[in-house]
């Protein structure tokens, strides 16, 4: 199964006519062209090359690039630059380029950030990777100065898309231990991406 490749299309084509030197004949000679491009599953990736070609109505006569006398290559030239390729045979990088500002969005802008441990507040659920393998939910209980006080679900889960689910079905399912952070503490977890999101309670 082919799934990437080369392929080309032929572009909207040139008003502009042109006289035959094979045949004689006036305003017989049009001028087509057509955009290659790589694609991916069908897909196109972007154009590499456009190429054309004149072809005369009265004779039939048809001259590449490299073919054409110097008159007509000059109109060819001049017709090609006009000729625009369209934005749709760039899908695949215009994808590309949107996924990896996503994953850049995500990155810089996602997550818990030190704005949301400023002004910790009680019932504010912190969203940890607890482990290797797991993530937990702690919620504070208490504020003194620079310290929290939280206490652990007592369930974890597997992912951390599965947090949210576990705040809302288990809202109260904490267990009675009591774990202390200060804000530096709170803040080297955010650096080592352990401090994964901060849900902030309502005022």
């Amino acid at each position: 199964m082919i799934i990437f490749g080369t392929r080309s299309k032929t572009l909207t084509g040139s008003s502009t006519k042109a006289n035959c030197h094979n045949c004689g004949s006036t305003q017989t000679v049009s001028l087509v062209f057509a955009v290659k491009y790589f694609h991916i599953f069908w897909i196109p990736m972007f154009p590499y090359s456009k190429v054309g070609a004149s072809q005369c109505s009265h004779c039939k006569q048809v001259l590449y690039n490299n073919e054409m006398p110097d008159g007509l290559k000059t109109v060819y030239e001049q017709e090609k630059s006009r000729a625009k390729t369209p934005w749709v045979y760039r899908t695949g990088l215009i994808l590309i380029g949107l996924f990896m500002a996503f994953v850049i969005g995500v990155v810089v802008f996602g997550g818990a950030s030190k704005a949301d441990i400023e002004t910790p507040i009680v019932n504010d659920v912190y969203q940890v990777k607890d482990g290797n393998r797991n993530y937990a939910l702690y919620k504070v209980i208490a504020v003194n100065g620079d310290t929290v006080t939280v206490v652990k679900h007592n369930e974890v889960a597997r992912k951390a898309s599965q947090l949210d689910q576990l705040m809302k079905n288990e809202a109260d399912n904490y267990s009675k231990n009591e774990t202390k952070f200060t804000k530096s503490e709170l803040e080297q977890m955010i650096s080592d991406r352990k401090l994964i999101d901060v849900e902030k309670a309502e005022k």
